[in-house]
């Protein structure tokens, strides 16, 4: 692993039930949705997250390929899911955390996380952020971290920490059920 490292899985947390738990997203990104106007005007000079748009546009990507759904604690599942895991990494606070979802069929192409908060986590030292897969192992679901370290099929409870919070990554979800992660940024 070269931009991330490779914890023990950590299964403490009933992932199943925490699937079948889930409502409706808080959030669906995808191009023509409600949503999507907030990422079409980070496309202006001066967002860091031109580069990524301008990325996708250079490349021909079809956009209609892309769409994720975001959980957040509180109103899509109880706080003490990220309580739990904090205390289990050993975390002094957590700067956010959510549930990500990709759909058979779609994908959250090449990117960065944009975030208006990088400022102030960086006050409480370098942030750090983990990823967990909820999901059981399914052909088909993928999740790239840089260039070279790809999670595929991975075990649920497959749990790694990233070298850097604010990584280039990919998910993509060529299977036949919805692919889950559950991120945490903390210090």
């Amino acid at each position: 692993m070269k931009y991330c490292k490779l914890l023990e899985p950590y299964n403490d947390i009933d992932w199943n039930s925490l699937i079948e738990s889930l409502g409706e997203p808080e959030q669906i990104h995808q191009p023509g949705t409600t949503n999507w106007p907030a990422w079409e005007a980070m496309q202006d000079d001066g967002n860091e997250m031109k580069v990524v748009f301008t990325n996708w546009r250079d490349a021909n990507f079809n956009m209609g390929a892309i769409k994720w759904s975001n959980y957040y604690p509180g109103s899509g599942f109880s706080e003490e899911i990220t309580s739990k895991l904090a205390t289990h990494l050993g975390l002094k606070g957590v700067h956010r955390s959510w549930i990500s979802r990709l759909d058979p069929g779609t994908m959250a192409p090449w990117h960065f996380d944009g975030d208006d908060n990088v400022g102030k986590y960086l006050e409480k030292g370098t942030p750090r952020r983990f990823v967990c897969t909820m999901s059981k192992p399914v052909n088909g679901h993928i999740f790239i971290l840089g260039e070279d370290d790809y999670f595929c099929a991975s075990p649920q409870g497959t749990l790694f920490e990233w070298n850097y919070f604010r990584e280039w990554h990919s998910g993509i979800n060529a299977g036949l059920t919805p692919k889950y992660q559950f991120h945490l940024i903390g210090y």
